[in-house]
């Protein structure tokens, strides 16, 4: 599982352990969202250069 945080403030440990799952789930969906971004990004941009990549390599075996 994971690792259950105390804080002084929080005086019910569920709370924070609940608050804390929530954070880690939305720290790991924003780093997936930006991977996809990223990755549909340099797709895009290497279908845009495929035309002149294709000019380069012509008459290469």
């Amino acid at each position: 599982m994971f690792y259950r945080a105390s804080h002084p403030l929080l005086l019910d440990s569920k709370v924070a352990h609940v608050s804390l799952d929530v954070f880690l789930f939305f720290f790991a969906l924003s780093g997936y969202t930006s991977g996809f971004w990223i990755l549909l990004g340099g797709g895009v941009l290497l279908f845009l250069l495929a035309p002149l990549i294709n000019k380069l390599m012509h008459g290469v075996r």
